[in-house]
């Protein structure tokens, strides 16, 4: 519990610190506008009256005036995309940290190895295949203890999940684990996305990416019902799954080491 109000405070302090940065560079950004339009000022004035001392019917190119003006206003707008799309770049990491923050309250309601679970928030998920919700008689050739043949009750599955979007991180692993992953662990591996069933084909497709079993969390219900969103951020989740229970899991599953650790993880089960 500790640890979590340390979390906490350390996750607020920083996205508080990058605010007053903001304020910081918002008020930075008035003066020096009101400076720039300042130098106008006196630059217009004292070309105003060099003009009025030229021939009127002598032809010539834009005053200093004008191209100054020009430049000025020129700096302001790129000065001011800069200046939005900075501002933008903190709506989204007050998004994330409320994202964080969830997070945190979720701890106190996050899964544990050893723990029984129910199968109902299985039943929300979408084959990514057909299209069609997983419902009552696809959760019996998936969950291994719902099955017809009793010799398979037994048996675990495994579950890889990710919240975000179009995951990168998630599809580099799907490609990984469709070749390298052993096949008889491969055979018992779901993923989970928030894509939708659409996406998920045409990524499949595109990529040419073959005996995998995607489902679609849309909502994140099945997610948020097994606290599978990371563990200070979102990230991929991995769930051996056995016996009614959760056998082994790991809320920040690497990419990288990804092969060795559910391989590992279903090892140390058997």
């Amino acid at each position: 519990m500790i640890q979590r109000k340390k979390g906490c405070s350390s996750l607020f302090g920083a996205f508080n610190r990058k605010k007053n940065n903001a304020q910081r560079l918002e008020n930075s950004y008035t003066i020096a506008k009101d400076q720039r339009e300042g130098r106008e000022k006196n630059q217009h004035d004292g070309d105003l009256q060099q003009q009025q001392d030229l021939n009127s019917n002598t032809k010539s190119s834009p005053s200093k005036s004008t191209k100054f003006s020009k430049e000025i206003k020129d700096e302001e707008i790129v000065g001011m995309k800069a200046f939005e799309k900075l501002l933008t770049s903190y709506d989204k990491e007050e998004h994330n940290s409320q994202i964080d923050e969830n997070n945190y309250n979720l701890r106190s309601q996050r899964r544990l190895e050893g723990q029984l679970i129910s199968t109902d928030p299985f039943t929300s998920l979408v084959y990514a295949e057909s299209g069609d919700k997983l419902r009552e008689t696809g959760l019996r050739k998936v969950i291994p203890w719902l099955n017809e043949n009793p010799s398979k009750h037994e048996d675990y599955f495994v579950v890889i999940s990710d919240p975000r979007n179009k995951s990168l991180e998630l599809r580099d692993l799907m490609k990984n684990f469709s070749y390298k992953l052993p096949k008889d662990i491969l055979k018992r591996t779901i993923f989970i996305n928030s894509d939708t069933p659409a996406e998920s084909r045409k990524w499949l497709k595109k990529n040419n990416v073959q005996k995998l079993e995607i489902y679609s969390d849309e909502n994140r219900d099945w997610m948020q019902e097994y606290s599978a969103l990371g563990e200070e951020r979102w990230s991929m989740c991995m769930f051996v799954l056995a016996d009614k229970a959760i056998q082994k899991l790991d809320f920040e599953l690497n990419v990288y080491t990804a092969l060795n650790t559910v391989t590992n993880a279903v090892r140390d089960f058997k």
